[in-house]
């Protein structure tokens, strides 16, 4: 692998994994079109490409990651919070980690289903069509009324909720922040919340499937001479994770996602219409 194709799909993985779009989908077409090296033979380069999905989650929302674990830890060592909950409710960052696990748990039944979801990374028709999907579902995010929901009032069974639709989003071409975005929004949440929620509730997924990579490029081998590449592809990874955060947090003040929407709706068209021909 080169390092040019390397930094090319940390790009497209670290964007695509923020922005509403399915970052999964755009490496598979990515790699189909240009017949460019990735997937079961290159398993590390998807795993660093999430490590720097995930530090660029941790620059962008250090002080909620923060809270969570300093509220956390307080609690496990029978602490009194201190003054990083100053202007928070207090108990707000363990109810918001609690939340987010809620919201991973469903995660777990997609485990066996996890070779057939391989198989369909290979299919540009189908991963066509679920970027037409993930359109429509973001299509449908403004048609919600957000009733006041945030992490101190959101409902267990809420978190539970949306967890099912993220379950959704293992199929490629699925956005997993469309998916979490929309089904938070279902629920009554704030919409600045649903894309705060729809990017935390990231980190223990992303870091999952990290490990799962990495375990997996382990036992089938590893080529050294690919390692540099790789970490370029984590480096611009985050980069354009950073990028694609703060622009969703800009989008989420506004009415809605209806450029993007219409834009996964070509692509995914075209992916399906090219797969056809070639």
């Amino acid at each position: 692998m080169s390092v040019l194709e390397a930094i090319i799909q940390g790009f497209v993985g670290g964007a695509g994994e923020f922005l509403p779009i399915s970052g999964s989908g755009h490496l598979s077409v990515l790699r189909d079109l240009f017949n460019m090296p990735g997937g079961e033979g290159h398993m590390l380069l998807d795993a660093m490409i999430h490590i720097g999905a995930v530090l660029a989650l941790l620059f962008m929302y250090w002080s909620d990651v923060k809270l969570m674990l300093g509220e956390t830890s307080d609690l496990l060592h029978g602490r009194a919070a201190d003054k990083r909950s100053a202007g928070k409710r207090s108990g707000s960052g363990v109810r918001l980690l609690l939340l987010i696990l809620t919201a991973t748990l469903p995660l777990a039944l997609a485990l066996p289903m996890e070779s057939y979801v391989l198989l369909l990374t290979k299919e540009a028709a189908f991963v066509g069509f679920a970027i037409v999907l993930t359109g429509c579902i973001l299509a449908v995010y403004p048609k919600f009324t957000a009733q006041g929901k945030n992490g101190d009032n959101l409902l267990f069974k809420d978190a539970l909720i949306i967890g099912l639709c993220q379950l959704v989003s293992v199929l490629p071409g699925i956005s997993r922040v469309a998916a979490v975005m929309t089904a938070s929004a279902s629920v009554g949440s704030e919409r600045s919340f649903s894309v705060k929620f729809a990017m935390l509730s990231g980190i223990p997924v992303l870091l999952g499937a990290a490990i799962y990579e990495i375990v997996i490029a382990a036992s089938a081998g590893i080529d050294p001479a690919c390692i540099p590449a790789y970490i370029l592809g984590m480096v611009f990874s985050m980069i354009a994770g950073v990028f694609s955060i703060s622009t969703m947090k800009l989008l989420s003040k506004k009415s809605g996602f209806g450029g993007i929407a219409y834009y996964c709706l070509i692509v995914g068209v075209l992916t399906v219409i090219l797969s056809m021909i070639f």
